[in-house]
């Protein structure tokens, strides 16, 4: 199959208070995209953050145990700056579906990541596969396969 030339997403839109007693709604709009995660026989769908500041993939642990991969058994790998201190994570090899774009790459999983945190595509493993451009204004995100 051959690769697509250029793949486009929607910035993603929240609707959010300024505060909790707020009666105000504002919107954010983030750079998140839906992705397919393969492993073995089983397939995840997803919604990840594309993130040009972080180093690598980083998805919670419970889509390690989906797959049926067994967390610890990747290497090991200390992620810093998206919770307090240093969490441990675990780096496994699979293949992300980006639209029609399949492509082998590692991402590293992570019981310790907050409940609330968002899986993100980084530098290593999303960037390097494709030239990214985030057009906020536009709310338009362009991927070009490498």
């Amino acid at each position: 199959m051959l690769a697509p030339s250029k793949i486009n997403f929607p910035y993603k839109e929240f609707k959010v208070r300024p505060f909790p007693n707020s009666s105000r709604e504002i919107s954010l709009f983030r750079p998140i995209i839906p992705v397919t995660i393969i492993k073995y026989s089983k397939l995840v769908r997803f919604e990840a953050l594309i993130d040009s500041g972080a180093d690598f993939n980083i998805f919670h642990g419970d889509v390690a145990a989906y797959l049926g991969l067994k967390l610890t058994a990747g290497s090991r790998r200390n992620i810093a700056g998206i919770s307090r201190g240093k969490i441990k994570g675990y780096e496994h090899r699979v293949k992300l579906l980006v639209n029609s774009f399949s492509y082998q790459t590692k991402i590293t999983f992570s019981n310790e990541l907050p409940s609330n945190a968002i899986a993100v595509l980084g530098n290593s493993g999303f960037f390097d596969k494709f030239r990214v451009l985030l057009d906020l204004k536009n709310r338009t995100i362009d991927l070009r396969p490498q």
